[in-house]
């Protein structure tokens, strides 16, 4: 959210934010319509942090506020994820097309990787790994995607020889590589 990781406060006013070092109140406050400035506690930090990140040594990806770790070990899905949670994490969510599109800058080509989606609670009801309530965005399902019967988590692969990037669904047992998000 802010470029320094850390704000005392910040305000928010058509879709951007704005960080300050300094605060002259204890509670949030409204000075313009729209505008809202939140108050931080001392000890409030921006989960995506590049110290974070360095901290458990995963690369912090500014342009989409996200840290992430490259594993080049394959597991299940349940177990890549549990790997994930071990750093305080989980698995990379694609849930946004700006994440989607940065996925294909930072894997190599024509290698499988888990995400964080998976229906494996309800056929048919895609949910992102933390956030059960963010409804799913069709668009990034890959073509003709989902199309398994028990194809119950998802994965991502950026061909060579098709430049689209999108999600499949895939049985949760595969071995596949993972990319974990802090």
């Amino acid at each position: 959210m802010c470029k320094n990781g850390r704000a005392i406060s910040l305000s928010y006013l058509e879709e951007e934010c704005y960080c300050y070092k300094n605060r002259t109140d204890e509670q949030s406050f409204t000075t313009l319509e729209g505008v809202q400035h939140y108050f931080l506690s001392d000890d409030y930090y921006f989960q995506s942090d590049e110290r974070n990140c360095k901290g458990h040594n995963y690369i912090f990806l500014s342009d989409i506020s996200v840290c992430y770790k490259d594993y080049v070990d394959t597991k299940g899905w349940k177990e890549a994820n549990a790997k994930c949670g071990l750093d305080g994490g989980h698995l990379f969510m694609l849930d946004t097309v700006e994440k989607l599109l940065k996925f294909q800058n930072i894997i190599p080509k024509n290698v499988y990787y888990w995400v964080g989606l998976e229906d494996m609670n309800q056929d048919g009801i895609w949910t992102w790994i933390n956030n059960e309530s963010k409804e799913f965005n069709q668009s990034l399902w890959f073509q003709h995607e989902p199309n398994g019967e028990d194809e119950f988590c998802g994965m991502v692969q950026y061909y060579i020889s098709d430049p689209r990037v999108g999600i499949f669904d895939v049985n949760c047992d595969r071995s596949l590589r993972f990319l974990c998000e802090i």
